[in-house]
């Protein structure tokens, strides 16, 4: 027996051969050509309005239709252990003095200064939000497109070569595997109150960094007499690189300012960078010899809110 599409319903009737003209089945006649014509309309019009019912509800909330074409992300977007140039910014923190603080200080004595409890919880926080240590030749690096950062890279730099840079910072600095760039002014050097040689050493040869503050710490952007500016800028790296057995590229600019003359000054010594003080992030658009560094203090809160800017 011939049995019926699942949409024929009644008594079907059948010749005796169980097919009509044309040798179809009888049921195919009287569906097509009888009885059962708006039984396949309507089940034809229910299908179709299902369909584009799901086609709907799949859609965003938005309203607009979902694509049909299937692609992979660009590889910009995707998470690496590295990130390229120009989908990045880094954060530079600038500290100076840590040790308690004294009763009569002035603003700016704690302005400079950072409790070495305070550093502790800020490094915490950085490790705890995922931010990864980098040095200022490893930004330069990158923004020169001769190197990649990890993933949330920040700088932390220490200014002047305070003796408590290495007695207090040092092995907070070691707990959390953090790696920083001292820029010292190296007249001061071994002085009392002061680091030592063999203790830029020891960070450098863990894998910090030790750049130029110049000489003396003058107003550098006042100087005009080029000789001067050659024996400030030049006179600082021939130290360091003698006594540390390195080449010494990153330089912060004395109190922040700068000028054309002292820029040129750098490039001819062989610098490669420049940190000024600015509450901005470095980018990969940003002149190697303007990477901004904004002052740490001991507000945890004012540095969360300088990592969101």
């Amino acid at each position: 027996m011939t049995s019926l599409p699942f949409f024929a319903t009644g008594t079907v009737r059948r010749s005796d051969s169980g097919h009509g003209a044309g040798g179809r089945p009888a049921w195919y006649h009287q569906v097509v050509m009888g009885r059962y014509r708006w039984t396949v309309v309507i089940v034809g019009v229910a299908v179709v309005s299902a369909a584009v019912i799901l086609f709907f509800v799949a859609a965003p909330v938005t309203g607009k239709r979902p694509s049909v074409r299937i692609s992979t992300p660009e590889p910009s977007v995707v998470a690496t252990s590295t990130v390229a140039a120009g989908y990045v910014d880094v954060p530079i923190l600038v500290y100076h003095n840590v040790r308690p603080h004294e009763a009569g200080e002035t603003r700016d004595q704690r302005t400079y200064g950072v409790v070495s409890e305070d550093l502790e919880k800020q490094l915490a926080f950085l490790d705890e939000h995922g931010y990864n240590y980098v040095t200022m030749g490893a930004v330069t690096d990158w923004i020169l497109g001769k190197g990649s950062l990890p993933e949330k890279p920040i700088a932390l730099t220490f200014d002047d070569g305070r003796d408590t840079q290495y007695s207090a910072a040092w092995p907070i600095l070691k707990r959390h595997y953090a790696v920083a760039t001292f820029y010292v002014f190296t007249n001061a050097i071994g002085r009392d109150g002061y680091l030592t040689w063999d203790q830029l050493k020891e960070m450098k040869d863990a894998g910090s960094e030790v750049g130029s503050h110049s000489v003396y710490h003058p107003y550098l952007w006042k100087v005009t007499d080029p000789k001067e500016l050659e024996s400030e800028i030049g006179g600082s790296k021939a130290a360091i690189d003698d006594r540390l057995d390195v080449s010494t590229t990153a330089f912060a600019y004395p109190f922040g300012p700068s000028s054309p003359q002292v820029v040129d000054r750098l490039k001819l010594d062989g610098y490669s960078s420049g940190r000024i003080l600015s509450r901005r992030h470095a980018t990969a658009t940003t002149s190697p010899f303007e990477l901004p560094g904004a002052i740490a203090t001991d507000d945890l809160r004012l540095l969360e809110s300088f990592l969101r800017e």
